[in-house]
């Protein structure tokens, strides 16, 4: 594994979750969120361990793990704001991601 790619994958994933906090204060979303801060090592090197046809199942704090494993940060946070452009038509918001081999279940 390469540990540069691991740091900045590490470094995109709690970027987004900061923003996601700040927007969040701000009311930008409806509802709830629930960040990874502190588990980004965890989504960076389980997800860089994977093979192609590995199934990720995750939960509530799935945003690490989304994007570690390739997803765009920008179709996430349409997808929390409730937009059509987001990665599961604006339907999943912050905790019920599903792309590719990725499912995320959040606690309801």
């Amino acid at each position: 594994m390469d540990e540069i790619a691991l740091y900045r994958t590490m470094y995109r994933i709690r970027r987004f979750e900061e923003t996601v906090l700040e927007e969040f204060k701000r009311g930008v979303f409806a509802g709830t969120t629930h960040t990874s801060i502190g588990q980004e090592a965890n989504a960076a090197g389980v997800i860089a361990a994977l093979d192609s046809q590995d199934i990720i199942v995750t939960n509530h704090r799935c945003h690490g793990h989304f994007i570690a494993y390739g997803g765009d940060p920008r179709a996430l946070f349409a997808e929390m704001m409730g937009r059509q452009t987001g990665v599961c038509g604006g339907r999943g918001g912050s905790q019920h991601i599903h792309w590719r081999n990725l499912y995320s279940n959040g606690v309801q």
